[in-house]
C-alpha cells in the first residue's frame, strides 16, 4: 500500500513539474517575440548606419534607384455627409483615407504576421504627399490620439489609414433648383511627385469608395458613387496624377412642394377672389391686392436668402415671378374695371341729358309729369293727371321706363314716353372673363413648367 502510494505522489509531482516546464518556456517564447518584435522594428525603421551603410531613409521614395513609379492604392471609406450649402457651394463630410503601397526596404522574414505600428512612427517613414484639390478646409481626427493606423506586412506592404473631416468645393448646377440633381466631387493628386515617380490608383482589393448605408440627408437622396481615375494636368511644372470620385445627390422635393409652390400657388388663387367683388366695394379690393402682392413678394425674398448670387435663372425664381405677375395681373384688372365703369358711368349721364335736350329746347319752360311705379292706376296715351305732375329740374331726365308728360304753354299738354335700350356693362364682363381667362392661363403655364423642370423635356428634345 505504501509503495503505490508514493507511486502515486512521484506521478502527480512529475505531470506539476512538467506544467510549470511548460509555462516557462511559453513565458519565455513571449518575452523573445516581443523583443524580436522591438528589434525588429527598430532595426527597419532605423535611419543610422548599420556597418557603414544607410539602412532606411524616409526622405526618398521607395524605387527611386529603379526608376519605376511607385504605386499607390487608395480606398475611401465615407462615415458621414453632414452638411451641403447651396449658398457656399461646398459640402462637408467626414471619411477614412486608406492609402496602400509596397516599401521593398521595409521586407522582413523573421515574423510572418503584420506589425501595427504606433501612430507616432509615421514620421520615421515615407508615405506619398496626397492632398485634396477641391478643399476648402479640413482637419485631422485628434481625440484621444492622432486617428492613424500605420500596418507593416512582410512583403513591405504599407497600410496607412486615417480619420478626416473635410470642407470641399462643389460646382453646383442650379438651373432647375429645387429639382435639380447634383454631382460633387473628391478629388486627390500628388502635390509634388509627378507621374514618373507616382502613379495613384482606386484599391481594387474592395469597393474604391465605400458608403455607410446609415447616412440620411435632409435634402439630397444618395443615389451612388463613380469613381475613376482624372486625366493629369499639365502645368508648368509637370504632370500629376490624381484620382477623383463624383457622389451623385437628388434633391427631395417633398418639401419645397409643402413649404414653396403650395403657399405661392394657394396666393395665386386668393388674387382671383377679387373678380367676384363687387365694383363699387373699392377697399376690398384694392387690399386684397396689395396683400396678395406684398405676400408674394416676401416668399421670393426667402426663397433667395440662401442661395447664392448667381446670374442664371432658376425653376424656383420662374415659378415666383410667374406668381407674382398673375398676382399684379389681378390687381391691374381691377384698375381696367374701375376705370371702365367710371367712364360708362359718364357717357350714360352725357347721353340721357342730351336726348332730354333734344326733346325740350332750352329757351322753352317745360314741366315734366313721371308715373311713379308704385301707382296701381296706369296712364292712358293722351293725357295726363293732374295729380301725378311733379315737377323737375331741367337737367332731370326719365327713366328708361317711366311716363313723362311735357306741359308747353303754347301747346296743348302732351304725353311723350321714353325707353332707354340698356347697353352692355364692360366693366362686368372684363370681370367675368377674367374669372375664366385668368385661371385657364395658370394651369396653362403649370402644364409647361412642371414637365420642363421634373423631367426635363429639354434633355429629350
Amino acid at each position: 500500500m505504501r509503495v503505490n502510494r508514493r507511486l502515486h505522489l512521484g506521478t502527480v509531482y512529475f505531470v506539476i513539474a512538467c506544467i510549470l516546464d511548460t509555462l516557462a518556456l511559453i513565458r519565455h517564447g513571449r518575452m523573445g517575440t516581443s523583443l524580436q518584435l522591438s528589434e525588429l522594428v527598430e532595426n527597419l525603421l532605423s535611419e543610422d548606419p548599420v556597418g557603414g551603410t544607410q539602412k532606411y531613409n524616409s526622405r526618398v521614395r521607395p524605387g527611386i534607384d529603379s526608376g519605376v513609379p511607385i504605386v499607390v492604392w487608395v480606398n475611401l471609406y465615407v462615415t458621414e455627409i453632414y452638411r451641403i450649402s447651396e449658398a457656399n457651394m461646398e459640402y462637408s463630410m467626414t471619411f477614412y483615407l486608406r492609402q496602400r503601397w509596397v516599401d521593398e526596404r521595409l521586407t522582413y522574414t523573421a515574423y510572418n504576421n503584420p506589425i501595427t505600428l504606433n501612430y507616432n512612427q509615421f514620421n520615421k517613414i515615407w508615405a506619398p504627399d496626397l492632398f485634396f484639390r477641391n478643399l476648402k478646409s479640413g482637419s485631422l481626427h485628434e481625440i484621444t490620439v492622432p486617428n492613424r493606423l500605420i500596418r507593416l506586412y512582410p512583403n513591405g506592404t504599407l497600410l496607412f489609414s486615417q480619420r478626416l473631416s473635410v470642407t470641399l468645393a462643389c460646382d453646383m448646377y442650379l438651373e432647375r433648383y429645387p429639382m435639380d440633381n447634383q454631382t460633387c466631387t473628391i478629388n486627390i493628386g500628388s502635390y509634388a511627385y509627378t507621374t514618373e515617380d507616382l502613379i495613384i490608383k482606386w484599391d481594387t482589393i474592395k469597393e474604391p469608395v465605400e458608403i455607410n448605408p446609415k447616412i440620411t440627408f435632409p435634402k439630397f437622396d444618395f443615389t451612388g458613387v463613380i469613381p475613376y481615375t482624372c486625366e493629369v494636368s499639365y502645368t508648368s511644372t509637370g504632370a500629376y496624377p490624381c484620382i477623383e470620385a463624383q457622389f451623385k445627390l437628388e434633391r427631395r422635393l417633398k418639401s419645397y412642394v409643402l413649404y414653396i409652390y403650395l403657399p405661392s400657388l394657394l396666393v395665386v388663387v386668393l388674387s382671383w377672389v377679387s373678380f367676384w367683388i363687387d365694383l363699387q366695394a373699392v377697399p376690398a379690393r384694392i387690399s386684397l391686392g396689395i396683400l396678395t402682392i406684398l405676400t408674394i413678394t416676401t416668399q421670393s425674398v426667402g426663397v433667395n436668402r440662401n442661395m447664392p448670387s448667381v446670374s442664371l435663372t432658376k425653376a424656383i425664381d420662374v415659378w415666383m415671378v410667374s406668381c407674382l405677375v398673375f398676382v399684379f395681373a389681378s390687381f391691374l384688372e381691377y384698375s381696367v374695371v374701375n376705370v371702365l365703369a367710371r367712364k360708362q358711368n359718364k357717357q350714360t349721364r352725357r347721353e340721357s341729358y342730351t336726348t332730354l335736350q333734344d326733346i325740350h329746347p332750352r329757351n322753352e319752360e317745360k314741366d315734366i309729369i313721371q308715373r311713379k311705379g308704385s301707382l296701381s292706376t296706369p296712364l292712358d296715351g293722351d293725357s295726363c293727371s293732374t295729380n301725378l305732375r311733379q315737377r323737375v329740374e331741367a337737367t332731370s331726365y326719365c327713366r328708361p321706363t317711366a311716363c313723362c308728360c311735357v306741359h308747353h304753354e303754347e301747346s296743348p299738354l302732351t304725353f311723350i314716353r321714353t325707353r332707354h335700350k340698356p347697353k352692355r356693362n364692360n366693366a362686368l364682363t372684363v370681370d367675368i372673363v377674367s374669372r375664366i381667362l385668368f385661371p385657364l392661363l395658370f394651369m396653362v403655364f403649370n402644364i409647361l413648367y412642371w414637365p420642363l423642370y421634373v423631367w426635363n423635356i429639354r434633355s429629350m428634345l
